[in-house]
């Protein structure tokens, strides 16, 4: 009997901790860190860029909030990879305000080879970009999204 007491015991206090643990570890999710200081001050171009395979049912939304971001227009260039699609993908996009590029390949089908290809072509032009962000054809931005990635950059972060 005196074992199960000291096995209840451990237990108890086991539990304990962890549970002291989470909450102090849920407190602190309410503190907010100062930010870091701005290293310059400066707008930089952004490339979004989205592969996508047969998305002719969501790539409009992401466009769209790609396009109304909190950020200038001028600095961001939507680009669409329709890789591989038979379907209406690069039209709807195109209608939405995005540059499509279409490809196509049987023997390699998948995102990183749609990127490989896309970035490939983007060097041997010397894009002038300061950064790119990679979407899948079915997410949502957020308004603030490009400005908060700006003052990230902006504070020293790559």
């Amino acid at each position: 009997m005196k074992y199960l007491y000291i096995l209840q015991q451990a237990l108890v206090w086991t539990l304990t901790i962890f549970w002291a643990y989470q909450v102090v570890i849920s407190f602190c999710s309410l503190i907010k860190l100062k930010d870091k200081p701005l290293k310059v001050n400066k707008k930089h171009k952004f490339m979004a860029i989205i592969p996508a395979h047969n998305e002719e049912t969501v790539i409009k939304n992401l466009v769209d909030s790609l396009k109304m971001q909190n950020y200038p227009k001028e600095l961001l260039d939507i680009y669409v990879i329709a890789d591989n699609c038979d379907d209406d993908t690069a039209k709807i996009a195109e209608e939405a305000g995005a540059t499509v590029l279409k490809r196509f390949d049987p023997e390699k089908k998948t995102k990183g080879y749609a990127l490989n290809w896309f970035l490939g072509k983007k060097i041997e032009e010397n894009a002038d970009y300061d950064a790119f962000c990679i979407f899948d054809a079915d997410n949502i931005v957020d308004s603030n999204f490009l400005k908060e990635m700006n003052n990230k950059l902006l504070s020293g972060y790559s």
